[in-house]
Parts: C-alpha cells; sequence; structure tokens
C-alpha cells in the first residue's frame, strides 16, 4: 500500500474465524495466504502458517511518501490549503502485522511521511526489514512510530 499526500488508518477488523499458525481467533494483517488441501479437507493457513516455498519476495506492505503540496492538487479539493501546507503522507497501522515476506520491508516512510503502527509487529522472511525511514521532506525527517515498542524479529 503506498499513500502519499494525506492520511489514512489501516485495521483488519473482520478478525472474527481467521486462525494464525497458533489457532488464535485475531484481526492480523499478513501478507501471506495459503489454502491447503493436503487433510482432505481446503484449510486457509496465513501469517507464520504459510510454507516458505509459497511466501512472496520484495514485498512491501505499507508504504508513505512525503509531504502534502497544494501545487501539486490543481483541481483538488479547493479550498484553503495553508492549514494543511507540508503535511506528512500518515498511515496509521491499527492491527498487529505479520510479515512472512523474504527481503521484505514491513514500513517504509519517505520524504517526510510518517507510519505510526499501534500494535505488534512480526517479520519472518529472510533478510527482512521491519521499519525504513529515509530522506527530508520540506522541513521535516521520515519518522516511523512505534508507540508500543513492539517490533520483533522472528527467523524461520
Amino acid at each position: 500500500m503506498q499513500i502519499t499526500g494525506l492520511g489514512v488508518d489501516v485495521a483488519n477488523t473482520s478478525g472474527a474465524g481467521t486462525v494464525n499458525s497458533n489457532t488464535n481467533a485475531t484481526a492480523t494483517i499478513s501478507d501471506g495466504t495459503y489454502l491447503d488441501s493436503s487433510s482432505g479437507n481446503n484449510v486457509v493457513k496465513w501469517g507464520y502458517a504459510v510454507p516458505i516455498a509459497n511466501t512472496s519476495k520484495n514485498t512491501t506492505m505499507f508504504f508513505a511518501k512525503g509531504t502534502w503540496k497544494a501545487d501539486n492538487q490543481e483541481g483538488f479539493l479547493a479550498t484553503n490549503y495553508a492549514t494543511i501546507e507540508n503535511a506528512p503522507t500518515e498511515i496509521n497501522v491499527k492491527s498487529a502485522v505479520d510479515m512472512v515476506s523474504r527481503q521484505g520491508t514491513a514500513y517504509r516512510a519517505k520524504d517526510g511521511a510518517t507510519i505510526n503502527v499501534a500494535e505488534k509487529t512480526r517479520a519472518g522472511g529472510y533478510n527482512s526489514i521491519i521499519a525504513l525511514a529515509e530522506g527530508i521532506g520540506t522541513d521535516r525527517n521520515s519518522k516511523i512510530s512505534n508507540r508500543k515498542n513492539w517490533f520483533r524479529l522472528v527467523t524461520r
């Protein structure tokens, strides 16, 4: 997901009935799913229950770039932009995240953007990056906030 010049809240609100590798109902966001029909039953597995051969490679789950610029919004939202000029592009991740991509990046903020993470994050694919902030936008650095210190690297 890439967002440029605005803010968005992201949450998995359909967690009831989903089952992770620990068989707990959860509202986690994950980049891995797998239909396992080996037992004769079709069972959807996701997150860390996905076999490594079925995981993606080089996935970026959340990418925010830049700051709001009125001159880039011609013909859009006719209003006074003074109150939001140079505001960061912002993603608020409100659910736990399990990234299983190999060589993937869970959160990437660039050129002054902000990503706020409210719940736990795990990255289980080899050579993965949980959080990457790079560049400067106008008068601010890119930022990724982890409010509860819940970033965790899991090796598989």
